[in-house]
């Protein structure tokens, strides 16, 4: 299903950006160097995500991102580095996960990064639902007619859900 992420009950923040969203994932990685050749270590990964509606042009499905297989596109960006302290954002981000972003001398090379499925944002969502009644629609017109129903979007043990924003699979 191709539609966009609308919120169901509560948004959360972009951790490195304060964008609001329904899914994170931020990482900071530090750069190393061993004189001939260097690279990067993550050092910090935290990735969060709430319930959020799926709206497409014929209805809407409520998906539940827990134990989903998530591909993201990364679409915020920092870097800090000798002469370049944290932004107040990353600072507070490496304070919660007790990093410092200072070494022996001068700062760390940190870089930062952050992922994150954005209100209104169109996703693509490979999985199995269930149809069950739903508590936010208007009730029937009909004294017993049926009662208007969603779909539920969950992972399984078995066949977790996918979830991406790449444009290679909304399009």
């Amino acid at each position: 299903v191709v539609g966009q992420a609308r919120p169901f009950q509560y948004t959360l923040e972009g951790p490195l950006t304060g964008r609001p969203c329904v899914y994170f994932v931020a990482t900071v990685e530090q750069h190393h160097s061993t004189g001939r050749s260097s690279y990067w270590t993550t050092v910090i990964r935290e990735e969060k995500g709430v319930p959020f509606i799926l709206d497409d042009s014929t209805g809407h499905a409520l998906v539940d991102p827990i134990a989903a297989k998530v591909a993201l596109d990364v679409d915020g960006r920092g870097d800090s580095g000798t002469f370049d302290s944290p932004n107040a954002r990353e600072q507070a981000f490496l304070d919660r996960h007790r990093t410092s972003g200072q070494g022996w001398v001068f700062n760390k090379r940190l870089r930062y990064r952050e992922a994150v499925i954005e209100v209104g944002e169109t996703v693509a969502i490979l999985g199995e639902g269930v149809r069950e009644p739903d508590p936010t629609a208007a009730p029937a017109a009909a004294y017993r007619g049926d009662q208007p129903t969603r779909i539920r979007m969950t992972s399984s043990p078995r066949f977790p859900l996918l979830i991406s924003d790449s444009p290679d699979t909304t399009t």
